[in-house]
């Protein structure tokens, strides 16, 4: 069986500080790794593309919603903070892919919506990305369900954490 590097880092701890509980690094470390494997993986489509990855996600998010969206509820689908998703926004719209106006109910909290640029942009990478995705998760097979609902059970398990 092989050590994975958050099991090393692990032992590492439990040596040195014997008191401490170094069992989330087992969840949290793999999914650190798992995260930054992805992401390499999607670099080379990237690297050329007119956009990075992280306005992608967010422009991915708005692709197909019918009614107004703020910053906000992009954030919650994301799971980040409506900061890093202002962040976003604004280069996402200095570059022409998105729209923000104001909104009539809530100033602080403006309306965005996709311009066909930004549409163009998201139909245009998304094929390829899912194709990435599928091959380098092809290796789950019969697996693939119960990694879903593990995953699953993480991300409830974080939100109640944070809620």
């Amino acid at each position: 069986m092989a050590v994975h590097e958050s099991s090393i880092t692990a032992r590492d701890w439990t040596l040195n500080r014997p008191e401490l509980d170094t069992s989330p690094m087992e969840v949290i470390g793999s999914l650190k790794r798992a995260s930054g494997l992805l992401a390499r993986l999607l670099e080379p489509l990237y690297a050329a593309a007119a956009i990075a990855e992280p306005e992608h996600d967010v422009l991915v998010v708005l692709r197909h919603r019918k009614g107004p969206v703020i910053a906000r509820h992009v954030a919650e689908e994301l799971g980040v903070s409506q900061a890093w998703v202002s962040r976003m926004l604004r280069k996402l719209e200095e570059r022409g892919y998105v729209r923000r106006e104001a909104n009539a109910n809530d100033r602080r909290a403006a309306i965005i919506s996709m311009t066909d640029s930004g549409r163009s942009v998201v139909d245009e990478l998304f094929p390829e990305r899912l194709r990435i995705e599928a091959e380098a998760l092809a290796g789950l097979g019969d697996e693939r369900a119960s990694v879903v609902a593990g995953l699953e059970r993480l991300v409830a398990s974080l939100k109640a954490y944070e809620g």
